[in-house]
């Protein structure tokens, strides 16, 4: 969804609220809500016959997306903003990139131009021509009937139509496109219909969610349970999880796929339903080592078909997450409002106004969850963008993984790496003065286990070279206790790596 909380470009302007919508989404997931209306909410939740704040505040994944308030072309940006829109909704949602056909037909996809501005039409009532620069890009708390909510609803309910442009150019209209679902299925093809009398809204969105779940949409639920399989083991059934068209990896295993779907709507659309069946499965169970791994590697080398697990790097978030967890100083605590990361001065270097531009959040607040940090387009934290934090501009459905040597570097320097192993160290040393405690202590906190012989000798050789590094210091030498937690600080960051 590009969460992010300002608007990008030279300005970033802060997003008010938007923390709100991420909120929504957490207690979505742990209530379990059906996913018919968890899309219905975030596409049409001021439409919703049973309208409220939250289901408002779900609308805010259309304002999530970034927003210049000075574009060089203000006639252009506004088809520029619908094709963010119509992207993020039709790849998230139905794994199809219906924005190649903003300038023509695709060309690989059953996707017409006609199609793509159909879509387009569902968002061309709303704030998107160009307004007062501080609602940034959306409407007044009085057009949606909400204050301290970062949402979207329609401005009229009679907008101008709305037209094909050829090769895309505002300066080249075709003919006028009503709005619709798309074609690609002509059985489902429907147009929208107008406005009631005394409607307050077009009901385009509302339409067009109900059309994306429904039962005989085929797609829909196939690209959920896909991306629940993803979660899990690495890569999806489908390894394009935003593109199920013509261009797409083939499915490795398609009746699984068409099973879990099936399951998915059976279940009336319940995501823990699908978690429960992937993580109760045989293929969830198995080891990353197999007995056969030399002749199944010379049939299939990159295990498309699941012959064992997969090792997994972790992802930012819970790499930092799991950091905290093991130092025991993870702080829990369920929605609220983003905190900010401490961020070194050379990161902020470049940066007119420094104190004014970045403000850490207190120590405390920073031991929450990655989930809850606040992300400034243009600034997103060092450490987190070292391992691959997601793509904050366009909707990402799949995360680069990389290995390069700064990420060691970070495990190495970094001062939240440096304050996590601090304090565990001190745990440990204040634990127990014994060598061979400590050594299985920090195993078993960072490692899950104990260590072999081998490790536990050269952990221990490791840690009396180290002491005599610290005394050979003379007048600088640190006090025992200070000794011991630098001597284990630095054995954590190496069982880190």
């Amino acid at each position: 969804v590009r969460y992010a909380e300002t608007s990008g470009y030279e300005r970033d302007q802060e997003k008010r609220f938007a923390w709100k919508y991420r909120d929504w989404v957490v207690n979505a997931f742990n209530n379990d809500l059906p996913y018919h209306r968890f899309v219905l909410e975030q596409i049409a939740g001021d439409e919703v016959p049973d309208r409220n704040e939250q289901s408002v505040i779900a609308t805010g994944v259309l304002r999530l997306g970034t927003w210049n308030d000075e574009p060089n072309e203000p006639g252009d940006y506004v088809y520029d903003r619908l094709e963010d829109l119509v992207h993020t909704t039709s790849s998230t949602f139905l794994g199809l990139t219906v924005k190649c056909a903003r300038c023509h037909t695709h060309k690989f996809d059953p996707i017409l131009q006609d199609d793509y501005y159909r879509m387009a039409s569902v968002f061309w009532p709303g704030p998107i021509a160009p307004r007062d620069s501080k609602l940034l890009g959306g409407p007044t708390s009085a057009e949606l009937g909400f204050a301290n909510v970062r949402g979207w609803t329609d401005l009229t309910v009679s907008p101008p139509p709305i037209k094909a442009l050829k090769n895309g150019e505002r300066s080249d209209p075709l003919h006028e496109v009503l709005p619709g679902s798309l074609s690609f299925i002509p059985s489902l093809k429907r147009r929208f219909d107008p406005p009631g009398k005394n409607a307050s809204t077009t009901g385009r969105r509302l339409q067009l969610a109900r059309w994306i779940t429904a039962a005989e949409n085929p797609l829909t639920p196939r690209v959920l349970v896909n991306r629940l399989w993803q979660h899990h083991f690495g890569h999806g059934i489908v390894r394009t999880p935003n593109n199920f068209g013509f261009l797409s990896d083939s499915p490795t295993h398609p009746q699984l796929l068409d099973w879990l779907a099936a399951e998915f709507n059976q279940n009336g659309g319940s995501i823990k339903s699908i978690h429960r069946i992937i993580l109760t499965s045989e293929t969830w169970k198995q080891s990353s080592l197999h007995p056969h791994e030399l002749h199944y590697r010379t049939v299939d080398s990159t295990n498309r078909f699941w012959w064992k697990s997969e090792r997994r790097r972790l992802d930012a978030e819970t790499l930092r997450d799991s950091m905290l967890a093991v130092s025991g100083e993870l702080d829990l605590k369920v929605g609220g409002e983003s905190f900010k990361a401490t961020v070194s001065a050379e990161a902020l270097e470049g940066l007119s106004r420094k104190s004014s531009v970045w403000q850490a959040s207190p120590t405390n607040q920073q031991n929450r969850r990655s989930l809850y940090m606040y992300l400034k387009r243009g600034l997103l934290p060092p450490m987190m963008t070292t391992f691959d934090l997601c793509d904050a501009t366009q909707s990402t459905g799949k995360r680069e993984v990389t290995t390069v040597p700064t990420q060691a570097l970070a495990m190495l320097n970094n001062h939240f790496v440096h304050h996590r192993s601090q304090n565990l160290a001190r745990q440990i040393a204040d634990k127990t003065t014994n060598l061979n405690e400590q050594v299985d202590l920090a195993w078993s906190k960072i490692l899950l286990r104990g260590p072999t012989e081998q490790e536990k000798i050269l952990a221990i050789q490791h840690l009396k070279n180290q002491k005599s590094l610290f005394q050979a210091k003379g007048v600088s030498t640190p006090s025992k206790p200070q000794i011991a937690d630098n001597l284990w600080a630095q054995t954590q960051r190496s069982l880190a790596l």
